[in-house]
């Protein structure tokens, strides 16, 4: 990592790092932004509209990141801290073709539910990165009905953030 910035002490240090871990959060927003959500594919008449999209695009992927880095750091958390009855149930209905459970799904189950609607396909690290879950969002916005996707080219390399660091898989 190079930094212009004074790492002269310890704690110095450990500042450029988180900051650069921060950086690291902020593309990872604006990738959901442009692959998940697919804004840069957006083509509107006017400038009013286009706004209008950006601004329902710019919170979608806000929640897609949220969801996926809340859903590794506590995998566990009910479902309902970022689903509301209606929206899990929806989508274990879809998804797993099954009457719902007495009680709701912990939030990483959730979370690959909406995202093999983007076409995430299980594989180890357990949890999907943002991509599959803000292509899921994408379709489920721009299609009266959610699609299915075929699931994406097995030979690309993914990398994914954890909290301590990159894995690839």
């Amino acid at each position: 990592m190079l930094t212009s910035l004074p790492i002269t002490t310890d704690d110095l240090i450990r500042t450029a790092v988180e900051r650069y871990g921060a950086r690291w959060n902020i593309e990872v927003f604006f990738k959901t932004l442009k692959s998940g959500c697919r804004i840069e594919e957006r083509q509107f008449e006017c400038l009013d509209r286009e706004l209008n999209a950006i601004a329902v695009y710019l919170i979608i992927a806000w929640r897609v990141t949220a969801l996926c880095r809340l859903g590794r750091v506590c995998p566990d958390l009910c479902c309902e801290v970022m689903f509301e009855p209606s929206e899990w149930q929806a989508v274990h209905l879809i998804v797993e073709k099954q009457p719902l459970p007495k009680t709701p799904p912990p939030l990483s189950t959730m979370i690959r539910m909406v995202a093999s609607l983007g076409g995430y396909v299980q594989k180890i690290p357990p949890n999907p990165a943002p991509k599959p879950c803000g292509s899921a969002c994408y379709e489920c916005t721009t299609s009266p009905t959610p699609t299915i996707p075929s699931p994406p080219r097995s030979d690309k390399k993914i990398l994914v953030w954890y909290d301590e660091g990159f894995a690839g898989g």
